[in-house]
């Protein structure tokens, strides 16, 4: 497991088989969701960005809409991040939207250590908390509003 660990966009026919792998053994999944549901969910409405080890493709980012969504195969977990991917997957993420949100279950400690690492902030607590990576406050423009 010596490979950099890069972050690029993904199709989603090619990350769908992954993250298929790592959902399937979820024990929340609703009963008699196949693969060809899932595909389909995951196809509309998502980027992703996929996470290699070298040519390998471990995980997945999905942004849809302001929602943020991770999977990393198990083998990876732990292994896979650094500060300069967290910095990649919330740019590419604020590039699109104003502001971040994911929903971690509450017992994921991992999850939320690299939420927190990525400067996400528990809005909302529960089984699911919501944590929200809040707008980067912009400055103001020389001359003030109007120019």
């Amino acid at each position: 497991m010596g490979y950099a660990v890069t972050v690029r966009p993904a199709a989603p026919a090619l990350v769908a088989p992954l993250l298929w792998e790592v959902v399937k053994a979820d024990p929340e999944l609703p009963a008699g969701t196949t693969f060809a549901l899932f595909r389909l969910h995951c196809t509309v409405g998502y980027r992703f960005l996929g996470v290699y080890a070298g040519a390998e493709l471990i995980g997945a980012v999905g942004f849809h809409g302001n929602l943020l969504h991770l999977a990393i195969v198990p083998a990876w977990r732990g292994k896979w991040y650094s500060e300069r991917l967290g910095r990649q997957i919330v740019a590419y993420g604020l590039q699109r939207v104003p502001a971040l949100l994911a929903v971690i279950r509450q017992e994921d400690r991992a999850t939320v250590r690299l939420a927190r690492s990525l400067g996400f902030v528990r809005i909302a607590a529960g089984k699911w908390e919501q944590w929200q990576l809040p707008a980067p406050i912009q400055a103001p423009s020389p001359g003030g509003v109007g120019g």
